[in-house]
């Protein structure tokens, strides 16, 4: 048993072989998640993997701890999030 437990890495809802690193190139994290994100139909079983959080309102120590389980190598994580513009030009 504790030899099956070493073969996979159980992360929230997600089971990835031993040894599995997500390093997306921005054009697969463009294709694979924003887009489907910005239409509306995002993967279900990759809401483990990227996740979506208000990363302008939050403290990046806070954001990252209330998603440490989601983190990548512990030291990266990805977000999802509606773009805040500062001041007034070009933005809502």
């Amino acid at each position: 048993m504790a030899e099956e437990d070493d073969k996979k890495q159980k992360g929230p809802d997600v089971t990835v072989p031993s040894g599995y690193f997500f390093v997306p190139k921005p054009e697969q994290l463009i294709r694979d998640y924003l887009n489907h994100w910005i239409t509306g139909r995002p993967s279900e079983e990759l809401r483990d993997i990227v996740r979506e959080a208000d990363v302008y309102g939050s403290d990046p120590a806070t954001l990252t701890e209330a998603h440490s389980a989601y983190g990548h190598d512990g030291k990266s994580w990805y977000f999802l999030t509606v773009a805040k513009w500062k001041g007034g030009r070009g933005g809502a």
